[in-house]
């Protein structure tokens, strides 16, 4: 009887092993499979930080800097044109509307805008400016077409080189609704604003007084000026955050194609500001009066070439950085006026001019200096976490191959 119970135990037992074995089997097959998606996803990650290390420091990028070095260097020779050629003009002899110049530029830029708009990416881009996100601009455009109005009525009255010394007033007031947009205090860069408005409050005082030779000034045209400033610095906040909200997320063709949207509405809403500002001051029978070729080459075709310059700088380097490195045309202006003998050379102005252009860009090579440290940190970073799931993932790999054999 113990002999068949033993047997009959022994034979329960041998039945119930190869159950217990397959489970022994299917846990370590789970494990295994656990392992190896454990092992899937650190090499997801590990591949997704050396993409992210890459783009930090793709090509791309250092193209985008030499883009915005470019821009930045160019618009003060735009804006200086721009402003230059109005007083060139009236120096001339021309008795002309400047309204009507500046009717006849955003005419010709939302045309050919929306040439480049329709036959670079199709109608269907187009039609998306039927779209209500785009009802902002008519804000911006309205802002946009005050301080281009602003600005031919006060350098008709004032040298542009005084009047691109006024404008530095702008740099205040941007500084202003910086701060408030972003809920911070103005930084170490509000040291240089506050020299150069010094400087500009100290040089417009002097002219306003001088009887030097070449210097024209009046107080209306300071007051124009002035209020040229505050249009300024709201139209470029206006555009650097329009534009940002814009283009979240888009990149390349993409990108472009929503700016070259933008841009189209913003000069669209621009135009009827003209006619009503033209209605206003009783200016619109007369609006094309002593319209020529010489005008529209030294008055209209500047503006043509520099709103899109100066929007793309916007874009890419922000407007800040933007209407910092602006702070260089009142010395390129001053050598236009000096070259077509509208003004008599002072080494002191001139030099005084490009010093305090330099603060600015001294303030803002400095602040380009502290995000290039912060990016290589950031890559820093990126490097050591990488290293550490290699690590971590070599000796889970040895694990899963004692469990395979």
């Amino acid at each position: 009887m113990e002999v068949g119970a033993e047997g009959g135990a022994s034979e329960r037992t041998a039945d119930a092993d190869p159950p217990v074995k397959l489970r022994c089997e299917s846990e370590a097959g789970d494990s295994l499979k656990r392992g190896r998606l454990g092992l899937v996803s650190l090499s997801s990650v590990l591949g997704a930080l050396e993409r992210l290390d890459d783009q930090s420091v793709s090509r791309s990028l250092k193209r985008k800097r030499y883009a915005a070095a470019l821009l930045l260097l160019s618009v003060p020779v735009l804006s200086s044109i721009v402003a230059f050629g109005v007083q060139l003009s009236v120096a001339f002899g021309h008795s002309f509307s400047k309204l009507g110049s500046l009717f006849v530029a955003s005419s010709l830029l939302v045309t050919l805008l929306t040439a480049h708009l329709v036959f670079r990416y199709g109608r269907a881009e187009f039609k998306k400016l039927a779209s209500r996100r785009y009802l902002i601009c008519v804000l911006n455009g309205i802002i946009v077409a005050s301080k281009h109005t602003l600005q031919a009525l006060a350098v008709s009255r004032m040298n542009s080189s005084i009047f691109f010394i006024v404008m530095r007033f702008a740099l205040l007031w941007m500084a202003i609704f910086d701060a408030i947009y972003s809920l911070k205090l103005p930084g170490l860069k509000a040291i240089g604003i506050v020299a150069v408005i010094l400087f500009s409050v100290s040089i417009t005082s002097d002219s306003l007084t001088s009887q030097e030779e070449g210097i024209e000034v009046t107080t209306e045209g300071v007051l124009l000026a002035l209020g040229c400033a505050l249009a300024d610095a709201g139209s470029d906040i206006a555009s650097d955050v329009i534009g940002s909200s814009f283009t979240t997320g888009l990149q390349g063709k993409a990108r472009n194609c929503e700016l070259n949207r933008y841009l189209v509405m913003q000069q669209a809403c621009s135009i009827p500001c003209y006619l009503l500002a033209a209605a206003s001051i009783g200016d619109l029978p007369s609006l094309f009066r002593g319209f020529d070729a010489t005008v529209f080459l030294l008055a209209s075709l500047p503006l043509v070439l520099k709103i899109p310059v100066f929007q793309f700088a916007i874009f890419t380097a922000g407007a800040v950085k933007t209407n910092m490195a602006v702070s260089f045309e009142m010395g390129v202006s001053y050598v236009f006026e000096v070259f077509f003998g509208l003004a008599k050379f002072n080494v002191s102005r001139f030099f005084a001019m490009m010093s305090f252009a330099c603060v600015l860009l001294m303030d803002s090579l400095h602040a380009s200096n502290l995000d290039d440290a912060a990016a290589a940190q950031h890559r820093t970073t990126l490097q050591q976490v990488r290293r550490e799931i290699g690590r971590s993932c070599e000796p889970t790999s040895l694990v899963h191959d004692g469990i395979e054999d």
